[in-house]
Order: structure tokens, then C-alpha cells, then sequence
């Protein structure tokens, strides 16, 4: 049983507090003030402390100092105080505390708070669940927040806010200056925060043999993207902000009961075309981040339209293993044929977005209006459909060279043959992902973080 010690000079709060964590079953000791609270660590085995700040003879923070000089224990330290102009909190977690809590404050935060130093069995989430990981830098939240929000500890998921309750910006850099990248949502709320409601419309129950072969597949396909010798001059952290994305949305996908059984017979039926799909979706959501598009319902959209367009190919074997240069008239067709079939397929999920219906429908649709299915005028592109397009032009391009990692050699195809067919936006913004000199003829060409319009 944990041993919380408690150290505060007014003794009614001290003691409702006691009574409080006793019943939450731990094993409590009070000390009226900060001298007796040193001699307390040094004599018994305390895992945490609950000090006030303001306490006569010696402050709160006084009293952590003098336990981080002289500590005989690894007791994790929580200060408490009622009077935030005493000290700035940011401060105190500079110090070294390991949370700071200001008075009055809700029994259920103060019980989660323990839980969550403790590392108490109540801490830690569903093992049924699944949790979508969300860079720190990224999350957007208010004080009291919309989501319960968990951290990965030892594999498992502990919960370090619940909904509706307080957490603060100075909780949130207190986690990143120990070294935290990520937090986690379970799916539900993590479809409410990437606006994809779609996910928990149809969400699979699935038994845990089945749920460990599904993640093997989708992180085998993003682990093979990473490691593909094509992004080795792109910015580190931008990709791996990317794939972050694409394993989150590959996760959405693999959990949807309609979409996971599609998207599962067109990766055994066509594994290459999946995996040029997911080369797709992560050029695609590393230009996105370029251009600003940072947003997880934007991100969504594209990594989601990058996977899923070529659905309407599923059943098409005798396309997918021939090179374009072979396909006979009726071949063509059929393959004309498949961004319609991509759109039927995918309209048949309810809720699906319908960005991601339009980048099925679109994404060979090109910006002279010859492309197809319906040979769309540039203006009737969506603006999504015109990045995944201009992407998927240099990958397949990129796909037919002798090397297949060959990016400069790719561009340089691109730009002297097919640059009319593609947004130029896309083409720049390839030869800046890259890190290629950009052609003069589009140095001076604005993106869309610069226009907001997609040309």
C-alpha cells in the first residue's frame, strides 16, 4: 500500500485530505509543518508528498529544496498552494516538482493526480481501447480540457487528465522538459478531435489475436515508408511528424469494421499498390505540414485520401501487374474506370468525409482539364485532390525508374514533361521536401500558406 505523507499548517485541510486518500485506500501521516516533514522522509517510506507553500518557519518550496539536497527517498513531490502570486508556477516545475496544484481543488483531480504519480492500477486506461498518439507540440487544448488525456508508460496508458477537468500550459511544458513527445486519446475522443466520426460509426470489436495482426500490418507498411531510401534528405522531424499521421489514420482505417475488411483484402491482393499508396499519403501529409495544413482534420483527409483512392483497383490483378505501356484498350478503360469505382465503394461507408470521396473521384483529374474520369477545369478540383494528384504523378514516376529512389532524377522528369499536368504548387513544393534547388521558372511561385489557393 502507498505511503502519502501530507504536509500543511492548517489542520482541517490536512485532515479531510487524510480522510479523503484513506478511503481511496492508501496509507496517510500528516506533519504540521516542513521541519517535521524532513524527518518524516528521513524515518519512514513515503512514495508521495502533498506539501502547502505557505507554511510558517519553512515555505513549501523551501522544503523541497531541502529534500532534493538531503533526500533519502524517491517520494514523488506534489506543492500545494492557494496563493499562485506567491510563486510563479512555471517555477515550481522548473524546480523539479512533480506537480503543482492550487487551492480549492476538486477531490477527483487531487485522486487523479495520486493515481498518476503513483502509477496505481486506477491510473491506467483500457487494455481494450485503442489510443492514437498526438505530438505534444500539436495538441490544442483549453484549461479545461475536451479529452481525457493518457500518457505510454511501460506499454500501458495512463491517464493524466479526465474530461472537463484543469490542465494548464504549464502542465503541458512540464511534460516536455521531461522529455514527453506524445500523448495519447483513446478513439473516441481521438475522432472527435481529428473530426472523424466515421471511425467510431463502425468500429471493429476485434479479438486480440486479430487486433495484433492488423497493427503488425499497418505499422509493417509505415516502418517500410520510413525506411525508404527516397526520404533520406527530407527533415527528420518533419517526417517523422508525417508518419506519426499516417500511422494514426492507418490505425483509424485498420478499426473500422467495412474499411478494415476492404482495405485488408486490397493489401493481400495487392501489396505493392498499398505500398505505393502509403509513399503517397506521406509525400502527401509532409507537403501539407509545408504549406501549414497542420490541422488533424485537414491531415486526415489527405493521409486518408492518399490511402484509400485507389480502392476501385482492389479487384483488378491483371492491371496492377502490368506496366501502363501494355494495358490494351480495354485494360485502359477499366483503369479509367477506377476513381469511380474507388468513390462507390467509399460512399457506401456512412459518415465517411467527403474530402476523401472527392480525392477517390480526383486524383487523376488534372490541372488542363484532361485527365480523368469527367476531365474536370482546374477550378472544379478540389484543392486536396490536386496535392494527392501532383504527388501521385512523382511517385509513379519515380516507381518506373531503375532506382525507385531516385527523387532528383523523378523531378527532373516531372518538370520537363508532365509540369503542365500537376499544380506547379506541388511540383515546388517536391523539390523543396526533397531538398532540391528549386527551377527558376518557379522560384517566384507563391504556395498555398502564402496565397491560401491551391492552383
Amino acid at each position: 500500500m502507498p505511503n502519502i505523507l501530507i504536509v500543511d499548517d492548517e489542520p482541517e485541510i490536512a485532515e479531510t485530505l487524510m480522510d479523503y486518500l484513506t478511503s481511496c485506500g492508501h496509507s496517510v501521516s500528516t506533519c504540521a509543518n516542513a521541519q517535521d516533514g524532513l524527518a518524516a522522509l528521513n524515518n519512514k517510506d513515503i512514495q508521495l508528498v502533498l506539501s502547502d507553500i505557505r507554511m510558517p518557519r519553512m515555505s513549501g518550496v523551501d522544503f523541497f529544496k531541502e529534500y532534493k539536497t538531503t533526500k533519502k527517498s524517491n517520494a514523488r513531490f506534489v506543492l500545494m498552494t492557494g496563493h499562485t502570486d506567491l510563486m510563479n508556477v512555471q517555477n515550481a516545475y522548473s524546480l523539479g516538482v512533480d506537480e503543482l496544484m492550487t487551492k480549492p481543488f476538486d477531490l477527483d483531480i487531487l485522486k487523479l493526480v495520486v493515481d498518476y504519480l503513483l502509477e496505481t492500477e486506477e491510473a491506467f486506461g483500457s487494455a481494450d481501447e485503442n489510443y492514437y498518439s498526438i505530438p505534444i507540440s500539436d495538441f490544442v487544448f483549453s484549461n479545461y480540457n475536451e479529452f481525457s488525456l493518457f500518457l505510454k508508460i511501460n506499454h500501458k496508458y495512463m491517464c493524466v487528465t479526465k474530461t472537463g477537468q484543469e490542465f494548464t500550459t504549464q502542465r503541458l511544458q512540464n511534460l516536455v522538459a521531461k522529455g514527453i513527445k506524445y500523448i495519447y486519446l483513446a478513439s473516441a475522443d481521438y475522432a472527435k478531435y481529428a473530426d472523424l466520426q466515421f471511425v467510431t460509426a463502425d468500429c471493429t470489436k476485434l479479438r486480440p489475436v486479430d487486433h495484433a495482426k492488423k497493427i503488425k500490418a499497418y505499422t509493417a507498411m509505415v516502418t517500410n515508408i520510413s525506411q525508404n531510401p527516397v526520404f533520406n534528405s527530407v527533415n527528420k522531424q518533419s517526417l517523422n511528424h508525417c508518419l506519426n499521421s499516417v500511422n494514426n489514420f492507418s490505425q483509424a482505417i485498420f478499426n473500422h469494421g467495412k474499411l478494415s475488411e476492404l482495405f485488408i483484402s486490397y493489401l493481400n491482393g495487392s501489396p505493392h499498390l498499398v505500398q505505393k499508396n502509403y509513399l503517397i499519403a506521406a509525400i502527401s501529409s509532409c507537403i501539407a505540414e509545408q504549406w501549414k495544413w497542420n490541422s488533424p482534420r485537414i491531415q486526415s483527409r489527405i493521409v486518408l485520401g492518399g490511402l484509400l483512392c485507389d480502392l476501385g483497383l482492389k479487384d483488378s490483378k491483371q492491371l496492377i501487374n502490368k506496366k501502363r505501356i501494355q494495358y490494351t484498350p480495354e485494360d485502359l478503360k477499366e483503369y479509367e474506370n477506377h476513381p469511380q469505382q474507388s468513390f462507390k465503394i467509399l460512399s457506401a461507408i456512412r459518415q465517411i468525409p467527403d474530402e476523401v470521396l472527392q480525392i477517390a473521384l480526383q486524383h487523376h483529374e488534372n490541372v488542363n482539364g484532361q485527365g480523368f474520369p469527367n476531365k474536370l477545369p482546374r477550378t472544379k478540383i478540389h484543392s486536396f485532390s490536386k496535392l494527392i494528384q501532383g504527388v501521385n504523378e512523382f511517385v509513379e514516376v519515380l516507381l518506373m525508374q531503375t532506382d525507385q529512389t531516385d527523387a532528383k532524377q523523378a523531378l527532373l522528369q516531372i518538370f520537363s514533361f508532365q509540369r503542365k499536368l500537376i499544380s506547379e504548387q506541388v511540383l515546388k513544393s517536391l523539390y523543396i521536401l526533397f531538398n532540391q534547388p528549386v527551377p527558376k521558372e518557379l522560384e517566384g511561385l507563391l504556395l498555398p500558406d502564402q496565397t491560401n489557393r491551391v492552383l
